[in-house]
């Protein structure tokens, strides 16, 4: 059995990884630094994390409010 303030702590940095892959893909993604495509590309396993997530939410935001170019094939 997981104590909860272990289960707390777990869930509070998968949210932290999440906001900061996130924020790391809206900021490169809106300065030119990366595209879609090279986003996906970092992410592309079967290993993914809460980074990862947050970096592909960032991307499907971007391209459905029509801010960025969907260049993934």
């Amino acid at each position: 059995m997981i104590p909860k303030w272990l289960k707390d702590y777990i869930k509070k940095n998968k949210e932290t990884a999440w906001k900061e892959g996130y924020n790391w893909a809206a900021g490169a993604l809106l300065r030119g630094e990366e595209t879609p495509i090279s986003i996906e590309a970092y992410t592309y396993n079967n290993n993914k994390e809460a980074f990862d997530f947050g970096s592909e939410e960032a991307v499907n935001k971007l391209i459905e409010l029509n801010i960025i170019l969907d260049d993934r094939i």
